[in-house]
């Protein structure tokens, strides 16, 4: 439990600097690390080889998101910390998914909810300036994704600039923009953003649902039953 105690702390710092200022230094995922492996050699009674054959999946995804910009640089390094620091489930239930990854999955669950969010939030914006919507020529169901997915606003680092103007001058959604890379470096966007969102509370969140239910798998099985 002490392991998972400390990875909580490491997250909680983490978080703090995610919500304050979206960057986080590497302090953190270092210090975590360090522990995580101090423990490790004091408490993990598992076969090491197992368990780094049980984080392949976890590292490919986690290589390839890296590799493609799919996830943030912290995103990742918070994953691969957890990984050293909770090699196991607080009740030493025996399972194919480690915690790290089962806090992965229960994180990209709780990212499903962001658009409905955003959603709320952007229909307040509107309501206080309708001009935000005011010289889209475009159809219903590209406004319905932008309300989904964009924002009105730049609202911090990793912001990927949305709208454009076409040779008339008429404001269009850039919606390939949901799924661009994210920037090497802050830019300064106006008008309409695919808003890169503060990740590090959901993995925070995911990670107390993995030590509560455990591997999503087997708690959905649960569930079901």
């Amino acid at each position: 439990m002490i392991q998972w105690i400390a990875s909580f702390i490491v997250l909680g710092i983490a978080t703090y600097y995610d919500l304050k200022q979206r960057l986080i230094p590497d302090t953190p995922w270092i210090v975590g690390s360090i522990l995580g492996l101090l423990l490790d050699v004091l408490l993990f009674r598992g076969d090491p080889i197992r368990y780094l054959f049980k984080f392949t999946p976890l590292g490919l995804i986690l290589l390839l998101s890296w590799r493609w910009k799919l996830m943030g640089e912290a995103d990742i390094l918070a994953y691969l910390t957890l990984a050293v620091m909770t090699p196991c489930y607080p009740n030493c239930v025996e399972s194919p998914i480690i915690p790290a990854f089962a806090t992965f999955i229960y994180s990209k669950l709780l990212l499903l909810f962001v658009p409905l969010l955003q959603l709320t939030l952007n229909l307040y914006e509107i309501s206080k300036d309708p001009s935000l919507m005011e010289g889209f020529d475009e159809p219903f169901w590209r406004k319905a994704l932008a309300l989904l997915f964009l924002s009105p606003k730049k609202r911090g680092l990793g912001d990927v600039p949305a709208e454009r103007l076409d040779e008339r001058g008429r404001r269009k959604f850039l919606l390939s923009a949901i799924t661009s890379p994210l920037p090497d470096k802050d830019v300064n966007a106006t008008g309409w953003v695919a808003p890169a969102y503060p990740l590090i509370p959901l993995i925070l969140v995911g990670h107390v649902l993995s030590m509560i239910l455990g591997d999503p798998i087997i708690a959905l099985g649960l569930l079901k039953s």
